[in-house]
């Protein structure tokens, strides 16, 4: 087992009494999820990481009003404001998933969640709620076409037209980073964030604790984090809609190389 495992895998996690600052990033950090990506997840760990070196750390949504002093931002809809992507003093990680999984986790999770927004009588509804409108649907089938058709569909726009060039985020998908248990990925992203050394291992042993493959975090949050979870739910009828409503997305994301899945999907 390499050093690095080894450190990774320690059971009795210990806050630093000192650390060298020339280990911790000088820049700015962001953090740009979208909904059903791994949110609350990565809240976790860059909340506890910004914790450990005593940085400012903050996560919101649209509404929220963005405190003047932070060092690690995090944004659950990835709608970071235009005089911070145009402060070139950060560096970000943006992290994107299989829409299909995104619509299907989302189906299963507005029937339930306690989520506020989900519990507003809206008028395109006739003031039912969301969650009201999507417990309608006689059957998942249809509570998948609902899910395309609204809040997926807000979110894989946003996920359409984020700026895959900004080189200043590392863009990482979900799926990989879920299974990224020997840590490799992980490292990668703490890297081009700007960790170094000690405070480098530091940030990969808070996420390997704070991730479901470590074997120590259970969530209610989390019905499955599964990649694939598409293939389970998605009939022809389904994956025709998808096509129809976000073109080539999947192609765009790297995901699939054309849209011969669809004759894949069972008819019933």
């Amino acid at each position: 087992m390499s050093t690095l495992v080894r450190k990774v895998s320690e059971q009795v996690l210990k806050r630093f009494a000192s650390f060298d600052k020339d280990e911790i990033p000088k820049n700015k950090i962001l953090i740009g999820t979208h909904h059903k990506t791994g949110t609350v997840w990565l809240e976790s760990v860059f909340s506890k990481v910004s914790n450990q070196f005593d940085l400012e750390w903050f996560s919101g949504g649209n509404k929220d009003v963005i405190p003047k002093e932070w060092q690690v931002l995090q944004h659950t809809h990835s709608h970071f404001q235009k005089e911070i992507l145009e402060n070139n003093n950060f560096k970000g990680l943006h992290i994107i998933r299989d829409p299909r999984d995104i619509a299907v986790s989302a189906a299963f999770y507005h029937c339930k969640s306690h989520e506020d927004w989900l519990h507003v009588p809206r008028a395109e509804f006739g003031n039912k709620t969301y969650q009201n409108r999507i417990n309608e649907c006689n059957n998942f089938d249809d509570k998948l076409i609902f899910e395309m058709d609204h809040s997926t569909a807000t979110g894989l726009s946003d996920i359409s037209q984020w700026n895959y060039d900004d080189l200043r985020f590392i863009n990482v998908k979900y799926e990989e980073l879920i299974a990224d248990n020997n840590m490799k990925l992980f490292r990668d992203v703490f890297e081009f964030l700007g960790f170094k050394g000690e405070a480098l291992i530091r940030c990969l042993q808070i996420a390997f604790a704070n991730s479901l493959f470590s074997g120590r975090v259970t969530s209610q949050h989390v019905r499955s984090g599964n990649s694939n979870q598409w293939k389970e739910y998605f009939k022809k009828s389904h994956a025709e809609h998808f096509c129809d409503k976000f073109g080539d997305l999947l192609i765009r994301l790297g995901y699939e190389e054309n849209n011969n899945w669809v004759k894949e999907c069972k008819d019933h």
